[in-house]
């Protein structure tokens, strides 16, 4: 088993067979995902969807199906040890955001305790690697290592965001800018994307506030996320190869993706899969 850290505080990348993680301690799986937010894992090959199962479990529980009714995600059934459970699954084939370039943005960042959950993307065909380069930026405080004029200007923002598409009264609440995460205790951004042209009707931020008062969304949450992303030690940029894992926290990373620039009569297919955090 191979492992390799990408930046210096978080970000690991696993080569090694599937026998060798799934003999390996789960315990390790869980403390190296909340100590490095980002874990890939590279050499398994083509994965039953019950070998997928278990190693996402080494890291953390997998969603049931009625949580992504919520999500409207495409799920897929399948037995596990006896029992029902499911997995997502993610293609140009079967939604509108399939193919097109994505800005910055943070999965579901307000549906309860299931809020910013671990996401797991297992890519099972890519018939254009130089296309469709994701990316994740880490939002963690101390990480950034604001001054302490920097940190009060942030503690002075509070954001109206809705959770994944739904923007419900009962999914839209006033927040604080920094919020801290229920199990580590480390504090982040709640950075998210924001109401700009083009993209508003569909914006996960709705609102953005300064001591109190409404202020333009572009305008403070845009130059905040120009000045994160634009620094090397917070981002990472993944060009995937088939059969790549990646699993990441919501709660601390936003992402982004470039187009994908395949043929209509192409299939970029993941199976993509929200992991409950571990209380």
């Amino acid at each position: 088993m191979k492992i390799t850290n990408i930046n210096p505080g978080w970000g690991t990348m696993i080569e090694c067979s599937k026998d060798a993680i799934l003999a390996h301690d789960p315990a390790f799986f869980k403390e190296l995902g909340y100590n490095r937010d980002l874990v890939i894992l590279r050499g398994l090959g083509k994965l039953t969807l019950e070998e997928h199962y278990e190693i996402l479990s080494y890291f953390a529980q997998p969603w049931n199906a009625e949580d992504y009714l919520h999500s409207k995600e495409v799920v897929i059934n399948f037995e596990y040890n006896g029992l029902p459970v499911c997995i997502s699954k993610f293609s140009n084939k079967n939604s509108k955001l399939g193919s097109v370039k994505m800005p910055w943005h943070v999965d579901i960042g307000n549906y309860g305790d299931k809020s910013f959950p671990w996401r797991a993307l297992y890519n099972l065909k890519n018939p254009n690697p130089k296309g469709g380069i994701t990316s994740w930026l880490n939002l963690r405080l101390d990480l950034i290592n604001p001054s302490s004029e920097k940190l009060e200007y942030y503690r002075n923002i509070e954001v109206v965001n809705q959770s994944w598409h739904t923007g419900d009264a009962e999914f839209l609440t006033r927040n604080s800018y920094i919020k801290t995460h229920p199990i580590t205790g480390k504090d982040s951004l709640r950075s998210n994307y924001f109401v700009a042209p083009g993209w508003s009707p569909h914006a996960w931020i709705k609102e953005t506030y300064l001591q109190g008062q409404l202020v333009d969304n572009l305008t403070v949450l845009g130059a905040i996320h120009t000045e994160l992303s634009a620094r090397s030690d917070l981002v990472y940029n993944h060009q995937w190869e088939l059969y790549d894992i990646i699993i990441y926290d919501n709660w601390n990373l936003m992402h982004k993706r470039t187009q994908l620039d395949i043929g209509d009569d192409k299939e970029r297919l993941f199976w993509r899969t929200n992991l409950y955090h571990d209380k």
